[in-house]
C-alpha cells in the first residue's frame, strides 16, 4: 500500500515501472519522475487501463475515489474508458461552439466597424 512517504521517496529509473496500491490502482513512474496514477480494470475479458492525473496533484485519497467511481462503473456494466472518451468529445464540441461564435461575434464587429452592409 502506498503512503506519501514512500510516494517523496521514489526514484526514478532508466525505463517507467509501476507501484500497486492495491485493487488496481497503481502509480506509474516514468524516467522523467512525472507520477501518474492508473487504474488497470478488466472488461468483457479485456484488460484496459484509465489514467487518472497526476500526483500531487490528485492525491492518494482522490485517486482512491475515482478508481471506486470507475469500479462501479464496471460493476454496472460500463466502461470507464468510453465515458471518459464521450465526456472529452462533448468538451471538444462546447469549445468548438465557443469559437465558433466568438468568431462570428467578431465578423460581426469588423463589418460594423468597416460600414460593411448585406445587399
Amino acid at each position: 500500500m502506498l503512503t506519501d512517504q514512500i510516494i517523496e521517496r521514489i526514484i526514478p529509473m532508466d525505463k517507467s515501472f509501476y507501484l500497486t496500491h492495491r485493487n488496481g490502482l497503481q502509480l506509474e513512474v516514468t524516467p522523467a519522475g512525472s507520477l501518474c496514477w492508473r487504474y488497470c480494470y478488466r472488461y468483457h475479458g479485456l484488460m484496459y487501463t484509465l489514467r487518472i492525473w497526476h500526483y500531487p496533484r490528485i492525491t492518494i485519497r482522490q485517486a482512491i475515489n475515482l478508481r471506486n467511481k470507475a469500479y462501479a462503473l464496471v460493476k454496472d456494466g460500463i466502461n470507464p474508458v468510453d465515458v471518459y472518451r464521450r465526456e472529452r468529445a462533448l468538451e471538444r464540441v462546447k469549445h468548438l461552439t465557443w469559437q465558433v461564435r466568438r468568431a462570428e461575434q467578431n465578423i460581426r464587429e469588423i463589418k460594423k466597424r468597416i460600414g460593411f452592409s448585406a445587399r
